[in-house]
């Protein structure tokens, strides 16, 4: 795990860079950057209020996909080719962290699946037939339209929710 979170800084630190790069060299002047932190012992935290590594691995993730869907959008507002493609870059950057990521979730045992939904009054068929599908399938049948997801995801999972349990059970289910 340390080994990604270091190969995510570098990745954070590089990504500042170009940007800041690319802005000085479009004549954009740049605020001034606060004060480094102090480094600090990792030793002297109480152990009641340091975070697990569960706990570090699913921040890491969660603000990865952030990073990611942001990417996205800011690639697919830009309206100048070499920008997107910076943001596709950076995009695919953080893609790349989710994924080594998630294999040491589930190396770790840290993945955790979210039940399966039925909803009140569903026929039985329906509640076989998802039994045996693959959570990917599962998504793939529901972004292609051939299932409702109210029939399949838990309530309140969101589209975007579903590119995430994708990009989680993709390796598992291959």
């Amino acid at each position: 795990m340390k080994k990604l979170i270091q190969d995510a800084l570098k990745i954070a630190t590089s990504h500042k860079q170009e940007l800041s790069d690319f802005l000085r060299k479009e004549g954009v002047s740049l605020p001034s950057l606060p004060e480094d932190k102090p480094q600090s012992d990792p030793a002297a935290i109480p152990l009641g209020t340091k975070m697990t590594d569960d706990e570090v691995i699913n921040t890491l993730t969660i603000n990865f996909i952030a990073a990611a869907d942001m990417c996205a959008a800011s690639a697919s507002q830009s309206l100048r080719t070499d920008v997107g493609l910076m943001f596709l870059k950076f995009q695919m950057d953080k893609l790349s962290l989710g994924y080594l990521a998630r294999d040491l979730m589930q190396k770790r045992g840290w993945l955790k699946i979210p039940p399966f939904y039925y909803p009140p009054g569903a026929p039985s068929k329906i509640r076989a037939e998802t039994e045996i599908i693959s959570v990917k399938t599962l998504v793939l049948q529901v972004l292609n339209g051939s299932h409702h997801i109210s029939k399949i995801i838990p309530a309140g999972y969101s589209v975007f929710t579903l590119g995430i349990i994708f990009l989680y059970s993709n390796k598992a289910t291959q």
